[in-house]
């Protein structure tokens, strides 16, 4: 695969080559994209970017000394606005407005901003910068070898969970019981709170795909029955999606049926290229999934985007036209569902003009998870 310069370095040269200034953003996702600094429970934060390769990043003055372990703080200054406490004012905006308001130049510089929440009404930028965010949104889609190696690490937790998953099916355990211990198994692997969306659910409600309509609960996953484990699981800003549909005991029909699904996504991930309609790739699924089980139904997308969220652009979907771009990352997710059953597999990738590559992290011996 071709090698990116970081997010950062991209955003510097995007800005020289459209002719702006400064681009300014706000929230978690894009703070942690450009400069590197996450925290659970972080305070309310904005970067604000020059041409020149110079930044500002705006913290709780609590954050600062957090913020310089992954801060270069010679390419980015760190301005600490004061935050008076939790839930203690009315508008938590107003003292990073505060200090947003002190930024030099802005008046006379060509502004690029992402809109958001916060920014939009705010009255902070001049009235004629520019929204831009379908181009940045589409900067971000492509991620460098850094990123590519965060996401690994979150691939990584995701099995770890999985395979406690696997080993405590045997015993009897509920949905709920297996959902729980999908995050403790997580969170102790990683050393600190996660963030987790996860489809835990088993037996007949397999056939409901997952939430709103099957969510985990009481039930007792009994032998011969499918499990399907879906883990979206984030930590510091950077995400992975990790299916996989377990069986307790034995199921030789349900096991074929997996089987099948791990041969589709592996197809689909070969064909993961630079050029390539994201729509398309949908369609071949839809194709490959209803030669395979041609009395099941595929009632869902076939995979999105991967990294700053667990569910991002692009996506597998007839609805986006998107062409693949090297380096973007995506999560196929084939699955096939009957009336009182259902399995699903995902992996992460990444599209380089050979095909998906796997983003590591599996473990080699899928025996540990049959």
């Amino acid at each position: 695969m071709t090698p990116l310069g970081t997010p950062f370095e991209r955003v510097t040269k995007w800005l020289d080559d459209a002719e702006h200034d400064v681009l300014v953003l706000t929230g978690a996702a894009w703070v942690r994209w450009l400069t590197g600094y996450s925290r659970y429970g972080a305070g309310l934060s904005c970067v604000l970017v020059r041409s020149d390769g110079s930044a500002e990043l705006f913290v709780p003055s609590y954050e600062v000394r957090f913020a310089r372990e992954f801060v270069n703080e010679s390419r980015v200054k760190l301005r600490a606005y004061t935050d008076v406490g939790y839930g203690l004012l009315r508008d938590p905006f107003t003292p990073l407005s505060s200090a947003f308001r002190q930024v030099q130049g802005l008046s006379d510089a060509r502004v690029a901003h992402v809109e958001s929440d916060w920014l939009g009404g705010s009255g902070l930028l001049p009235s004629a910068s520019f929204d831009v965010g379908p181009a940045i949104a589409k900067l971000r889609m492509v991620k460098s070898a850094v990123e590519l190696d965060e996401m690994a690490r979150r691939v990584a937790m995701c099995w770890v969970a999985q395979h406690a998953v696997s080993q405590a099916l045997s015993w009897g355990a509920s949905e709920i019981e297996l959902y729980s211990l999908a995050r403790a198994s997580a969170e102790g692997h990683w050393g600190s709170p996660i963030e987790m969306n996860a489809d835990v659910i088993g037996g007949p409600s397999c056939a409901g795909v997952g939430a709103p309509v099957s969510v985990p609960g009481r039930r007792v996953v009994q032998t011969g029955e499918t499990l399907i484990v879906d883990l979206v699981m984030g930590v510091s800003g950077y995400f992975a999606d990790i299916t996989w549909t377990h069986i307790r005991g034995e199921n030789l029909e349900q096991a074929a049926l997996r089987d099948s699904m791990v041969n589709v996504m592996e197809t689909i991930a070969r064909g993961l290229v630079p050029g390539r309609r994201c729509s398309d790739v949908y369609r071949e699924m839809e194709h490959l999934i209803h030669d395979v089980a041609p009395n099941d139904s595929f009632t869902h997308h076939g995979g999105h985007g991967i990294g700053l969220s667990g569910y991002e652009a692009p996506f597998l979907a007839p609805f986006d036209d998107t062409e693949l771009e090297e380096g973007m990352t995506v999560a196929i997710e084939p699955g096939a569902y009957g009336r009182d059953h259902g399995v699903r597999v995902e992996n992460n990738y990444v599209v380089t003009k050979h095909g998906g590559i796997e983003i590591p992290g599996r473990p080699l011996d899928m025996e540990l998870l049959a």
